[in-house]
């Protein structure tokens, strides 16, 4: 019975593996040799690539809050700032009465980091002097004067443990007091209590820390707490309370980013280079991006083609990155075009899962797919003006990368667009 069954299995193998064929020549011995399919690749597409400065970027009411200085040799210093309200919690009272106040303390729900944060950082507290607007939009790099040099509130250096959960500031007295003895017009509703405080800045020194900090400004651990003594009119006792005032999603919020880059010359001479580089720069907080240009193929410009995948590969300088400076998980394509706002390739739209984009760690490089865009451009219907790349996440992190597009070592880490297709 066993040699019988085994037969069985034998004969199946070998009627199943007479099926399979090799997918190119698979139905060409039954179909007519001028209906025959053919693919082709192609991957002589000219790209010229260079480094820009990226102006500026939205920063307003962002899932995650930066703050922080980070310096290193290749991208020179980058720093955050961060500018907020604070609003008054449901239950907070629109009055004390007799009270002694005790503490205040602002509390940031950690969210992450980038850089090395075994080093010092130095945080400066001001009240805003002007007010902010969550229907407004803020960017990076807005230099309008938010607070008063001289009326610090605190300087407090301290070293990240970014494994806590929240950053706890101590505020001095006079700053519980100041929120604790408001008047009770002042305290009756949100809009009222803005005109009172308008909120925080809090300010990164740019001379010492050697990280940027995430937080998260929606987290219910994120408060500015406020405790103090309530005293009984009739018996004189004291009471311990404390109460909270938020930072939520309700408060306008925003940060800004600066960037030096007088240290770090492998990153001013890539900016002031103008012409085809073989290394180039991409940074989060709106430092750097690229600037990639490419002309296809005369041969496919003048024939009639169908293009059944076009990807561009960009290659990763593996000496840019390492455990802590890390390369952005996802980058970004942006059309070269005169419309206002962001404008990708329109693969992008189709989804993040097709259109790709994230690092491939085992590769050290990028993929994008770009089919539609590159068959739009062969047939004419839009305009080849080339392309930004920017970090996926450039508003909420840090990263840095740096791309190569020439012979390092001898070895080739050229960019590609690689086109498959079939004549039509």
């Amino acid at each position: 019975m066993k040699i019988i069954k085994i037969t069985i299995i034998l004969v199946i193998s070998i009627v199943l593996s007479a099926c399979i064929k090799e997918p190119d020549n698979v139905g060409l011995n039954v179909q007519p040799t001028g209906d025959r399919i053919y693919f082709f690749t192609d991957t002589n597409s000219v790209i010229k690539v260079s480094t820009v400065y990226d102006d500026s970027v939205a920063t307003d009411e962002r899932s995650s809050s930066l703050l922080g200085n980070i310096s290193d040799n290749t991208f020179g210093r980058s720093s955050a700032d961060l500018y907020t309200q604070l609003r008054l919690s449901a239950d907070y009272p629109d009055g004390f009465g007799n009270i002694i106040p005790v503490s205040a303390s602002l509390h940031l729900a950690y969210n992450g980091h980038y850089g090395d944060a075994s080093t010092e950082q130095r945080f400066r507290i001001y009240e805003l002097i002007e007010s902010l607007y969550a229907d407004s939009t803020y960017y990076s790099n807005n230099n309008q004067t938010w607070y008063n040099k001289d009326s610090i509130i605190v300087d407090y250096t301290f070293t990240p443990n970014v494994d806590d959960t929240t950053l706890a500031i101590e505020l001095p007295i006079e700053f519980a007091s100041k929120i604790l003895l408001a008047s009770e017009s002042d305290l009756q509703n949100n809009d009222e209590f803005l005109k009172f405080f308008k909120g925080l800045a809090i300010v990164s020194d740019t001379t010492i820390g050697n990280s940027i900090l995430y937080f998260d400004l929606i987290s219910e651990m994120s408060v500015l707490r406020l405790e103090y003594k309530a005293i009984d009119s009739e018996s004189g006792d004291t009471t311990n309370a404390y109460a909270d005032l938020l930072l939520n999603n309700n408060c306008a919020r925003f940060n800004t980013f600066s960037h030096d880059y007088a240290n770090a010359q492998i990153i001013s001479d890539a900016i002031t280079d103008t012409t085809a580089s073989e290394q180039v720069y991409i940074q989060a907080m709106g430092g750097v991006k690229t600037k990639l240009e490419f002309s296809l193929p005369e041969n496919l410009l003048s024939t009639n083609i169908a293009v059944n995948k076009a990807q561009l590969v960009l290659k990763v300088d593996e000496s840019t990155i390492d455990d802590t400076y890390k390369a952005p998980e996802g980058l970004l394509i942006e059309l070269i075009d005169d419309v206002d706002g962001f404008d990708a390739p329109l693969d992008y739209y189709i989804g993040s899962d097709y259109f790709n984009g994230k690092y491939n760690e085992e590769t050290k490089s990028y993929t994008f797919n770009l089919n539609r865009h590159i068959q739009k451009l062969l047939k004419g219907e839009i305009e080849n003006n080339g392309f930004y790349i920017i970090p996926a996440d450039n508003r909420v992190t840090a990263n840095r990368v740096s791309l190569l597009n020439g012979v390092l070592n001898n070895v080739d880490y050229k960019m590609e667009l690689i086109i498959y297709y079939s004549p039509l």
